[in-house]
């Protein structure tokens, strides 16, 4: 947001003659600059990324793990429809 917008009946010609420098006043926005906070960007960055791999991580072992009690999703799936076509059952 500009100053134009923060002060919108602000006018330039009083500024000029009030002593404050009319370039910076006009040129200059009210959104602080995000320099100092690298940081904080690099850790968030590592955060979401460990959130996303272990996320990732969680739903492929519940969906194809292979465990012979506890099958996945998608494998006990499978290995169904391979009994059901094995069976040859006619309809």
């Amino acid at each position: 947001m500009s100053t134009r917008e923060l002060f919108p009946k602000l006018d330039k010609q009083a500024v000029i003659s009030s002593g404050i420098s009319s370039t910076s006043l006009w040129s200059k926005t009210a959104v602080p600059s995000r320099q100092g906070q690298s940081g904080q960007i690099i850790l968030e960055y590592i955060l979401l990324l460990f959130i996303s791999v272990t996320i990732a991580t969680y739903m492929t072992k519940k969906l194809i793990s292979r465990d012979g009690d506890n099958p996945g999703l998608i494998t006990g799936a499978w290995a169904q429809m391979n009994q059901a076509i094995g069976q040859d059952i006619i309809d």
